[in-house]
């Protein structure tokens, strides 16, 4: 989407340093200005709603706009600077700028990056590769780190802003070879890469230890809850169940609004046969006042599933329906996928319960907001598993009745395909059900 305006970013920076002169200026305009204005029209888009809370997310477009000059800072720091170990994937725990002063980074960050701007373009004529170093990261972040409402920081929305910013550095080790000493330049060239690729080197020793390498980011990022969860998944996958249990208990006391932490806790203490049903309802009660984060999800599937392998107490599933229906009732249909999640999990929940009619139920539910041929014959399958064959077969009419309201263009694959699975799946359960009977 921003392929003409990054080169209209080159055309800017560029234009008074070209051997030959470029095309006409009408030509600019139409299919590099014209586009540009659109991508800058689309963005303005989000302004009204820019101090409106986003469901999925905990900060508000405002904040994001206010953080982001922050966090490019960062970027240009860790991509400049050699550095062995970055903060890594998770990045949840950042401080987000909820005004100008609040973080006090937060003025210094936005009134450096206008200058920085304002710079770039102003030394367009004399250094035209520092321009084009400059204006192209910030052009590249245009979409992703200003006011759609993403995830704040991901260290791989720099690999095409980046491209350039090396650049300046190169011309002036060769203009440092030619105007002052062939040596020098080398020493400097050699530094600069010698210090990289050592660094480079030392942070293959983590990233080639994928369970050390999780430690480490949970370390390094107390404050986030993905990074606490995955290292407590690192802790239990090496057969340290304890301390899985207990690295969350600690992140919970840090973290107390943490959903994610607390549904992550609740499906290891299952897991692991230590979960009572007074402290399930506590933390489930606990769990439905804090806010809603999206990883949330897993958790609860995670702990579904565990409760249907471990065959619990009557008491837990009562507790486990009861969590999901509240989480849909507190988001009152603010995130879709959660509506319609929560209704799959409490399908999935009854189905390894046992009871096919309530599960049967639930999965009409998801159906009926998620009207996909793929989703349903996912449930078909479930059903069939758990021994359902009924419910199964009737869950397959309903995908027919999808597959038919769809056009082919709305598909993900041949409708034929699907007419062949359905025919062999309604075969294979047929068969099924008439051995139960």
């Amino acid at each position: 989407a921003l392929l003409p305006f990054l080169i209209l970013t080159i055309e800017c920076t560029l234009r008074f340093h070209w051997c030959k002169s470029g095309p006409d200026w009408r030509w600019k305009a139409i299919f590099l200005g014209l586009p540009s204005a659109i991508i800058i029209i689309y963005l303005a888009r989000y302004l009204p709603d820019i101090y409106r809370d986003i469901p999925t997310r905990d900060f508000s477009l405002a904040e994001r706009l206010l953080t982001e000059p922050r966090i490019l800072w960062d970027y240009l720091f860790h991509l400049v600077v050699p550095h062995i170990q970055t903060r890594g994937l998770y990045q949840d725990g950042l401080v987000i700028s909820t005004n100008l002063v609040s973080p006090w980074s937060t003025l210094p960050a936005l009134f450096g990056l206008l200058v920085l701007g304002i710079c770039g373009w102003l030394i367009r004529r004399r250094w035209p590769l520092l321009s084009l170093a400059i204006l192209f990261f910030l052009t590249g972040h245009l979409i992703e780190s200003t006011i759609i409402a993403l995830e704040l920081y991901f260290e791989h929305r720099n690999y095409l802003p980046a491209i350039f910013l090396f650049l300046p550095i190169a011309s002036g080790i060769y203009k440092l070879k030619k105007l002052k000493s062939s040596i020098l330049a080398f020493v400097v060239a050699f530094g600069l890469c010698t210090s990289y690729a050592l660094a480079t080197w030392q942070r293959t020793g983590i990233w080639g230890d994928e369970h050390q390498l999780q430690l480490v980011w949970a370390e390094m990022n107390p404050n986030s809850p993905r990074a606490q969860n995955s290292a407590a998944q690192t802790w239990a996958k090496l057969g340290y169940p304890n301390r899985a249990i207990a690295l969350l208990e600690q992140a919970m006391q840090r973290l107390p609004d943490s959903s994610l932490l607390t549904g992550s806790y609740l499906s290891y203490k299952a897991n692991f046969g230590e979960l009572s049903a007074i402290e399930f309802a506590t933390r489930a009660q606990q769990l439905r006042q804090q806010p809603f984060d999206a990883q949330l999800l897993q958790s609860l599937k995670n702990l579904v599933g565990t409760l249907n392998a471990h065959a619990p107490l009557p008491e837990h599933t009562a507790i486990m329906m009861s969590l999901l229906a509240g989480i849909r009732d507190d988001l009152k249909g603010r995130v879709a996928v959660a509506h319609r999640f929560t209704y799959y999990l409490q399908g999935l929940l009854q189905a390894g319960q046992g009871d096919g009619n309530k599960a049967l139920l639930y999965f009409k539910e998801t159906l009926s907001r998620y009207d996909n041929v793929e989703a349903s014959l996912q449930i078909v399958g479930l059903l069939a598993t758990y021994g359902h064959f009924s419910e199964a077969l009737e869950i397959l009419k309903k995908s027919q009745h999808i597959l038919d309201s769809k056009k082919d263009s709305e598909l993900k694959r041949n409708r034929k395909t699907y007419e062949q699975e359905i025919t062999r799946l309604h075969t294979v359960i047929q068969d099924d059900l008439n051995k139960k009977l």
